[in-house]
């Protein structure tokens, strides 16, 4: 929500497509093993186009008492149009990416340990020994992300999942997360989703019930 796309095609024609996002690590995009043809024909296009019309359908508000089971069918819809998807591609070799995320752990594990503490981008480097440029351009290059960019997902992720899962206040979500400043939590909450965290609980909770948020 709130991402803009451009979409280029190389003959006229209809796009259907959904937008779903495949991580690992939080962050780290699968599709970044795989050379993902830019057209895809025969059974397997048509089996991802059906598996597309499904997740939308899927996506749909559900009744009260059929919530669980619809968001068990969009993961089992989303998981084979990741087998179909990747079915068609080449896989990259990756043992040396590999070994690089590895090196990581340790940063990762340090994140989600201390996500309520204030953690600066010098503090990440010097658990792997490294100079905060050299880890900012290492970091970025495996990930995609910057560190800091890296953290504030992580703790955008685990705000979305408290403010799901529990009626705990916004001034206390923000301050387990690393945003002791509610103004500051609910800015940057904001500038992530669109709309703030007593907005997104809301509406979360309409849509649970069945209805439109």
């Amino acid at each position: 929500s709130g991402i803009k796309h451009t979409v280029a095609m190389p003959e006229s024609g209809v796009l259907h497509y959904t937008h779903i996002r495949f991580t690992i690590f939080d962050s780290l995009d699968i599709m970044r093993f795989f050379r993902i043809p830019f057209k895809i024909s025969g059974d397997t296009a048509k089996q991802i186009s059906d598996a597309t019309s499904e997740i939308n359908e899927a996506m749909e508000p559900p009744s009260p008492d059929s919530a669980i089971s619809q968001a068990i069918r969009r993961q089992e819809i989303s998981s084979r149009l990741l087998r179909l998807i990747t079915s068609t591609a080449q896989s990259k070799n990756i043992n040396e990416f590999l070994y690089d995320i590895l090196h990581l752990r340790a940063v990762f594990s340090y994140i989600d340990e201390n996500i309520d503490k204030q953690i600066s981008r010098a503090d990440l480097a010097d658990i792997v020994n490294l100079s905060e440029t050299h880890f900012h351009c290492t970091f970025k290059n495996i990930m995609g992300i910057s560190p800091m960019a890296y953290l504030r997902g992580i703790r955008m992720r685990k705000a979305q999942m408290l403010l799901m899962q529990t009626q705990m206040s916004i001034g206390d979500i923000g301050e387990i997360t690393g945003y002791p400043d509610i103004f500051h939590f609910s800015k940057t909450f904001k500038k992530e989703y669109g709309i703030s965290p007593l907005q997104y609980r809301k509406s979360l909770q309409q849509w649970i019930a069945g209805g439109k948020p």
